[in-house]
């Protein structure tokens, strides 16, 4: 029952890491979107 409980332990705490890296990575995109539209819109304006 021990080893059990320490795999659910451990697939939780997997579950929210990578829960907090895949938050991470949208937001990383996010600003990548918008530093791309920056520049698009500065070279437009060439």
């Amino acid at each position: 029952m021990t080893i059990q409980l320490g795999y659910v332990k451990f697939h939780n705490d997997g579950k929210t890491r990578l829960s907090k890296e895949r938050d991470s990575l949208a937001m990383t995109a996010k600003k990548m979107g918008r530093d791309l539209a920056k520049v698009g819109f500065h070279l437009s304006q060439l």
